[in-house]
């Protein structure tokens, strides 16, 4: 146990060796791509699914461990509801660690949905805990939106607008703003390419791809180029409100994990 939770401490004191860009340190490194062409789940973007589809959904998700400690595994659960025909609501929270160091997420955001074009704000309350060490609360707003056509999508994210910083952890919470351009090429296939651009840090380009060669299966590729991430989905669409979703990821820090995410549309 005491080698365990020296390791957190010293990840969640060097955050530029993790590349850790944005609140929920450790689980929420993933690749964002706001023109949703190649995502496959709602649940992916996390508040960024209400920008998808105009139903109700509810999401639940597991991460594996982190560098092979079952304590760092992550739970959370999502959802967006229709409030009107031009607003849609999200709610969702999350969390990972034990009894030495833990973090809990709560995230929500409002989206206004025009004919070809959403706009939303959302708000992140963080609180990242240390036994006998520290124990803090942090409060962070994005503003996100989509330009939207039959096959071409425009996105884009903007995270911690209000410069948020934990106290004892200069850096730790950086501002980013990711952009990215989608586009479907058939039925079958849909890619997009974007970047992400980090204040005071290396800024990467992001690629993601989909292919769906039958209505009940889709796979999709993402990858990161400056921490070199690589995510590669499956899901399944048994039945129609339903998907079940697998994520493996690999990048060089923290190796090979996976997710799961089952999502319900009504």
């Amino acid at each position: 146990m005491k080698k365990v939770s020296i390791t957190l401490i010293l990840i969640f004191l060097y955050p530029n060796f993790i590349n850790a860009q944005i609140p929920f340190t450790l689980s929420n490194s993933v690749i964002f791509i706001p023109s949703g062409k190649s995502v496959l789940a709602n649940g992916e973007n996390y508040y960024l699914s209400i920008l998808e589809n105009g139903s109700n959904s509810f999401n639940f998700y597991y991460k594996g461990s982190v560098l092979g400690f079952r304590e760092l595994s992550t739970y959370g659960i999502s959802g967006g509801y229709q409030i009107s025909e031009y607003f849609k609501l999200y709610l969702g929270s999350g969390f990972f660690g034990f009894d030495l160091m833990n973090e809990f997420n709560v995230t929500s955001s409002l989206l206004l949905n025009l004919e070809n074009l959403s706009l939303g704000i959302a708000g992140q309350f963080n609180r990242a805990y240390i036994k006998d060490f520290t124990s803090e609360n942090l409060f962070s707003f994005d503003l996100f939106g989509k330009l939207h056509y039959d096959y071409f999508s425009m996105g884009f994210l903007i995270n911690n607008i209000n410069q948020s910083q934990y106290s004892n952890y200069e850096n730790v919470i950086n501002q980013r703003a990711v952009f990215s351009l989608g586009y479907e090429f058939s039925d079958q296939i849909a890619a997009d390419i974007g970047t992400v651009i980090v204040i005071n840090s290396k800024s990467s380009v992001l690629f993601g791809a989909k292919y769906s060669p039958v209505k009940e299966i889709a796979v999709n590729l993402k990858y990161l180029t400056n921490n070199q991430r690589i995510d590669l989905g499956i899901a399944f669409f048994p039945i129609e409100w339903f998907k079940l979703n697998f994520f493996f990821t690999h990048q060089p820090v923290f190796g090979m994990d996976y997710c799961i995410i089952n999502e319900i549309n009504w």
